[in-house]
């Protein structure tokens, strides 16, 4: 008898040959989807249910050497928009729960139809072989007429590319955002002619594969920003901003200080005598009796209080209502 795997395992559909994100998508979401299916729990637990999970870039990074956070992203928002998953946001990541998982990961959901042989029913099988011969033959034959339809392919006669559609470009562009597919698609033309010994059989892959690398490496529409590079230029443009505001409030201080100190160089003798007085009885109340000593610097913060109030606000002295400095 064979040891026991360790680590358990997953249950895959052959359906999945079929879908769109094994068939259209790039092949690092395959992967990513596959890394999720893996990594959701396949009991209920204190924490989660069954098929549900706790996921962080930072932690899953190390799996999935070869990916990009910006394909991690991309891939969870297609799946979420495609009803495979949903998401809820914690504080570092997030929590995916795959929306059919007790479906697809419960074996006796899966009809097959192998049967025992018995003498009785012989014929039955026999017919129903047939039937189901039949049967398999047609859907073979749709899905070859399918894939006719759908496979790309290079004419290096004519040097161009054949059956590539809209659907097509549109669905490249979904998944490689950075990238001008029209742009990289000449490019691969000019690849192709130039390297006429390097003949593919999937067309479509060789597409993606190229399409997935020159994302990776910033793409073809200039200028593109990762979201990361977007955050950090908005903080560097913020700390511009605060540097050079905070720089012309250090040059307007610096001239409210100088045109005080002209003020107060300049300032007539008949006023200044008027707010000395002033100065003197406002002492007298508040600060004199328990510090008469304090007299010469009340008086001279006095006075430049009332100059700094008279430059802040533009006016002169005299149209000020005098009173208390704070």
């Amino acid at each position: 008898m064979s040891p026991e795997i360790d680590g358990g395992a997953i249950l895959l559909a052959r359906q999945s040959l079929e879908s769109d994100i094994f068939y259209w998508k790039p092949a690092e979401w395959w992967k990513i989807w596959i890394y999720i299916l893996l990594k959701v729990n396949h009991k209920d637990t204190k924490l989660f249910k069954r098929g549900t999970g706790y996921f962080c870039w930072t932690n899953e990074k190390s799996y999935l050497k070869g990916i990009t956070k910006h394909q991690w992203h991309e891939c969870v928002r297609w799946l979420k928009k495609a009803t495979q998953i949903t998401t809820r946001k914690t504080t570092r990541g997030m929590i995916i729960t795959v929306i059919n998982y007790e479906r697809y990961q419960t074996l006796k959901h899966y009809q097959t139809n192998t049967k025992t042989n018995t003498p009785t029913e012989a014929q039955p099988k026999h017919n129903r072989s047939t039937t189901d011969t039949i049967d398999k033959n047609d859907k073979n034959e749709r899905k070859d007429t399918t894939m006719q339809k759908e496979k790309i392919s290079f004419d290096f006669k004519k040097e161009k590319w054949e059956n590539i559609t809209d659907e097509d470009k549109s669905g490249w562009l979904e998944a490689y955002p950075a990238c001008n597919i029209d742009t990289e698609l000449a490019q691969m033309r000019q690849w192709l002619i130039s390297n006429p010994n390097k003949k593919k059989k999937n067309y479509r892959r060789f597409i993606t594969n190229w399409l997935s690398r020159a994302q990776e490496k910033g793409g073809t529409k200039k200028p593109y920003q990762s979201e990361e590079v977007k955050e950090q230029a908005l903080r560097e443009q913020k700390q511009q901003e605060n540097k050079k505001r905070r720089e012309e409030e250090r040059i307007q201080e610096q001239k409210i200080k100088d045109e005080i100190e002209i003020k107060l160089r300049d300032m007539n003798p008949e006023e200044r005598q008027k707010l000395e007085v002033e100065a003197k009885e406002e002492f007298k109340k508040s600060v004199g009796i328990v510090r008469p000593e304090r007299e010469k610097v009340f008086i001279d913060g006095w006075i430049r209080n009332w100059v700094e109030i008279g430059v802040k606000a533009n006016f002169s002295i005299e149209e000020i209502e005098p009173r208390p400095p704070p």
